[in-house]
């Protein structure tokens, strides 16, 4: 009798460990900061949908809070400009130098002000800057700048329907100057 050799048998592979998504999570610090991400997104959508349910919702409360960064930005920027002038001896070089800060600072509050619907607040501050813009010996006649604020003025009139002919008025001043 013949002894034949035994076929091998097939050992079944190793199955690597099954590892539940929330294990694996512990490990990774990205699927972490994803899950609490999208936690966080679900529960604050959550909160706005029950406000809205029931009638909580305060969108004007909304705006308000969209704006507020914004404009302590601007307030921060307004006061540090203010606080380098009274620390400089020459505070009249100082704003001759550096006019164009400050007309910055007042666009960016005039356009705020725009955008948070206070037109008659945002007029008033372009005017405020279109007087400064002159101060600093800017052509009303013949500045591209001073054309570009008016433009925005005609916007904001624009906004507003006892404002249309005010707003015609800025943007004939603004195309003139820019010669159409």
């Amino acid at each position: 009798a013949s002894v034949q050799p035994e076929e091998p048998q097939a050992v079944p592979a190793e199955e690597p460990p099954k590892v539940s998504p929330s294990e694996e999570a512990k490990d990774n610090p990205k699927i972490q900061d994803e899950e609490e991400e999208e936690e966080i997104i679900t529960t604050t959508r959550k909160h706005e949908e029950e406000k809205e349910a029931e009638g909580d919702f305060d969108e004007d409360e909304y705006v308000k809070d969209e704006f507020k960064a914004p404009w302590e930005n601007l307030e921060v920027a307004r006061t540090i400009y203010e606080k380098t002038k009274q620390m400089t001896e020459d505070q009249a070089e100082f704003e001759r130098v550096n006019w164009n800060l400050k007309a910055d600072i007042l666009e960016r509050q005039g356009d705020l002000e725009v955008c948070r619907e206070n037109t008659e607040v945002g007029t008033e501050i372009y005017k405020q800057l279109i007087e400064l813009c002159i101060e600093r010996n800017l052509d009303r006649k013949k500045s591209r700048t001073i054309a570009g604020i008016l433009f925005k003025m005609g916007l904001a009139y624009n906004l507003n329907e006892s404002g249309y002919q005010k707003a015609i008025e800025c943007f004939t001043e603004a195309a003139e100057i820019l010669g159409h």
